[in-house]
């Protein structure tokens, strides 16, 4: 009897997981979307001063620098354009492959610490009373947020937290992702996990995390 009232409440649990996935892939569809038209608009303009060039070599007048600029600044354009495509189109794979954190009822009751310049917020269980806040980072020793930096990281693991991919990978002693969407990378998180803070605990404090879009 209790499992049939429960399964309304897990019914929707499941719904409002879909429902976030889908969201957050729909995003990525469509910044790819608009990433492949204005690509499309960039290699027009680069094609229109390539035949200014033409027409300008064809009829024995030397090429002006501002038609050259105009081409150099062009293709410069479209291959940041294709680099944002590759990009988005890596994070739409992780997304697929992305587990979804969802906030478990005594994680909603953890105190919430605010990092304002860093854009971030993280609910951490009552065990943890020392927060070092900075401009710089988010430390509360097992779990370290910074700016990201290029920092090279290998990549074999992804959780999708409110519209934002973890994507990163994890040891027994330390777990490292870079946070993005819509293919912008913005924040490293470390965590180092220890005898006293178990996976679930872990999985918990990812999945308040907050991220403040760039």
């Amino acid at each position: 009897m209790r499992f049939l009232l429960d399964m309304p409440r897990a019914v929707n649990a499941i719904g409002l997981i879909l429902l976030g996935a889908l969201a957050a892939g729909g995003g990525a569809a469509f910044f790819l979307y608009q990433a492949n038209t204005d690509r499309l608009a960039l290699i027009a303009k680069a094609e229109e001063a390539r035949l200014i060039a033409d027409e300008a070599a064809r009829s024995g007048r030397t090429v002006t620098d501002e038609a050259n600029r105009k081409l150099d600044a062009a293709s410069q354009e479209i291959a940041k354009a294709q680099a944002r495509i590759r990009a988005l189109e890596e994070e739409r794979t992780w997304l697929a492959k992305a587990t979804t954190l969802t906030t478990s009822r005594i994680a909603t009751t953890w105190k919430e610490w605010i990092n304002f310049t860093l854009g971030v917020t993280v609910k951490l269980p009552p065990t943890v009373t020392d927060v070092k806040i900075a401009d710089a980072n988010l430390d509360a020793g097992w779990l370290v947020i910074k700016p990201y930096k290029d920092e090279n990281i290998s990549t074999d693991t992804a959780y999708l937290v409110k519209g934002h991919l973890l994507i990163g990978s994890k040891t027994e002693t330390s777990w490292m992702f870079r946070v993005q969407s819509n293919a912008n990378i913005t924040h490293v998180v470390y965590v180092y996990p220890n005898p006293r803070v178990t996976e679930r605990t872990i999985l918990d404090a990812l999945s308040t995390l907050t991220f403040r879009d760039q």
